[in-house]
C-alpha cells in the first residue's frame, strides 16, 4: 500500500486561517504607511507650489517667484506653468529692473496638470496665497485638510519713486506739482 502525500483538509484550513490572521494584523500598518506617505507628499507639494508663488528662501535672495515677477498672487495654479496672457519678462532701461512672466515656476510633471493634483488625486484649491488639499477624506474645511502656509501670506511691497527733471540746466528732484499714479 502506497502512502499518499499532501495536506489534509484540516491542515489547509489551519494554514489559511494563520495567513488570514497575519494579513489582518499587517494590513492596517500598511494602509497607515501609505496614508502617511500621501500626506507627506501633499505637504511637500503644497509648500513647493507656495514657494513658486511667493519665492523660496535662498542665500542670495534671488528667487522671488511669481509675485516678484508679476506683482500679484496667481489667480490660478495654471499661471505658474504657462504665461497665458501675462506679459513676458523684460528688463526696463531704468535701473535694469525686470518684470513679467519668466516661468515656468514649477515642474508640471508627466502631464500638463500633474502639479494641480494632490497625492490623493484631487485638485488643490488656491485661496489668497494658500494652497489647500482636502486631505485623506476629501471633505472640505475639516481637521485633516492640508494647508500651506498655515496662515494666508500678506503680499506687500514698497515702491520708491524719485522724479527728476531738468529745468534751466539744473536737475530738480521731486519738483512741486508732479504726481505719480500706479
Amino acid at each position: 500500500m502506497s502512502a499518499s502525500r499532501g495536506f489534509t483538509l484540516l491542515e489547509l484550513v489551519v494554514i489559511i486561517a494563520v495567513i488570514g490572521i497575519l494579513a489582518a494584523a499587517v494590513a492596517p500598518t500598511v494602509v497607515n504607511q501609505i496614508l502617511d506617505t500621501r500626506v507627506s507628499a501633499t505637504q511637500d507639494e503644497a509648500q513647493g507650489l507656495h514657494e513658486a508663488m511667493v519665492g523660496a528662501p535662498t542665500s542670495d535672495g534671488t528667487r522671488f517667484g511669481f509675485v516678484g515677477d508679476i506683482g500679484r498672487l496667481p489667480s490660478s495654479l495654471s499661471e505658474l506653468a504657462s504665461p497665458g496672457g501675462l506679459p513676458s519678462y523684460s528688463t526696463s532701461h531704468i535701473r535694469s529692473i525686470g518684470m513679467g512672466w519668466r516661468g515656468p515656476y514649477i515642474n508640471s510633471g508627466t502631464s500638463s496638470t500633474d502639479y494641480q493634483r494632490d497625492a490623493f488625486g484631487r485638485n488643490y484649491v488656491l485661496n489668497s496665497g494658500q494652497v489647500r488639499s482636502y486631505g485623506p477624506d476629501g471633505i472640505a474645511n475639516n481637521s485633516d485638510d492640508i494647508v500651506y502656509p498655515p496662515s494666508a501670506p500678506v503680499v506687500t511691497g514698497t515702491v520708491a519713486i524719485t522724479v527728476k527733471t531738468i529745468s534751466g540746466g539744473k536737475t530738480v528732484v521731486d519738483p512741486n506739482g508732479y504726481r505719480v499714479d500706479l
